[in-house]
């Protein structure tokens, strides 16, 4: 309607503009006229100004949406290394503690970290990292981890234990890394875990103390200036024989009760070292049944995300039957023992 309004006044005064010389001058003519031509430039003065009002506007808008753009896809200069961060997500037993610029502190809960920050679980403790991404990483007791990075390369320095890792897809630039006194394990959006022995477990012939295994995708290990590459199945640099222990006792039900569990015997206690030595299913047979495995393991966390936690144990409860001492036995115990605790 505006712009209506000042096309009707424009051409009102080209109407006047015309007639006035025609017409024979009057004060109170002229007088009408000129506030005519007053009240036209007026309100074309008026537009130019909404439409350069409208114009800034629409510039800060722009800018304003191109900002967000590169905050959130954390491109550029704009990266934050701090949104980067780990956040203790979880806390298990007690005595777990944080180091942090040399000074000691208890894990009372959730709570972020910073670059430099250690964490120290105790024999019957073990914490949940989590990052922004999704991925996850699980301390087990008697261990204890640095963060070493944080930015395009996030590292995480492990010096004694065992710390199971969750990995997101990571993009290009990124890089995650877990470091132990011998070696630095790279990976590209997978499962595995990583566990430093104590002096004396090295296995034969072999110096290193660090322990790799895969459970899904790809990663690399440098160790002594070499590169060696690993596959789901595969465990770095060699397996040892299976503790006595027996292992942790399956619910014959593939569908528990969740409410209402049967009453389990507790385990005997192991150590880290134990539980890293449970003997995998040959190369072969693991090769030949992988793909079902990872079948169940994924019905069972997308059964989790869906909240349906008693289907969840279900397919996790099958995988262990099935396939005990398979690729996926350590990790589908974890989230067996996550979902029970829920």
């Amino acid at each position: 309607m505006n712009g209506e309004h000042d096309r009707y006044a424009r051409g009102a005064a080209r109407i006047l503009a015309t007639r006035l010389p025609a017409d024979p001058p009057s004060p109170s003519r002229l007088g009408r006229d000129a506030l005519l031509c007053q009240m036209v430039k007026a309100i074309e003065e008026r537009g130019r100004l909404r439409k350069r009002y409208l114009g800034l506007g629409l510039l800060a808008l722009a800018a304003s949406a191109l900002l967000i753009f590169k905050i959130m896809g954390g491109q550029g200069s704009l990266t934050d290394p701090s949104l980067l961060a780990p956040i203790v997500e979880d806390i298990h037993g007690g005595d777990n503690l944080l180091i942090r610029k040399g000074a000691s502190q208890s894990l009372r809960g959730p709570m972020g970290l910073q670059a430099g920050d250690q964490l120290v679980a105790s024999r019957l403790g073990g914490t949940t990292l989590s990052f922004a991404d999704g991925t996850r990483a699980d301390l087990a007791r008697e261990s204890n981890v640095t963060v070493a990075e944080l930015g395009e390369q996030r590292r995480l320095a492990l010096g004694q234990g065992r710390l199971d890792v969750h990995v997101a897809k990571l993009g290009a630039d990124r890089r995650f890394l877990v470091s132990t006194p011998d070696s630095v394990v790279e990976v590209h959006g997978t499962v595995f875990s990583v566990y430093v022995a104590k002096s004396g477990y090295a296995c034969p012939g072999e110096t290193s103390q660090t322990r790799v295994r895969v459970s899904e995708g790809v990663v690399s290990v440098d160790h002594a200036g070499r590169r060696i590459f690993l596959h789901p199945g595969d465990t770095w640099p060699c397996v040892e024989p299976a503790a006595s222990a027996p292992p942790e006792p399956v619910a014959p039900d593939p569908e528990p009760v969740v409410d209402a569990p049967a009453p389990r015997p507790v385990p005997a206690v192991r150590s880290r070292e134990e539980d890293f030595k449970r003997k995998p299913l040959p190369r072969k047979v693991a090769d030949s049944n992988l793909a079902e495995q990872n079948d169940l393991f994924g019905e069972a966390l997308a059964a989790e995300k869906r909240g349906e936690i008693k289907a969840a144990l279900g397919k996790l409860d099958r995988l262990l039957r099935k396939f005990p001492g398979g690729p996926l036995d350590e990790s589908a115990r974890a989230e067996r023992r996550k979902l029970l605790r829920r």
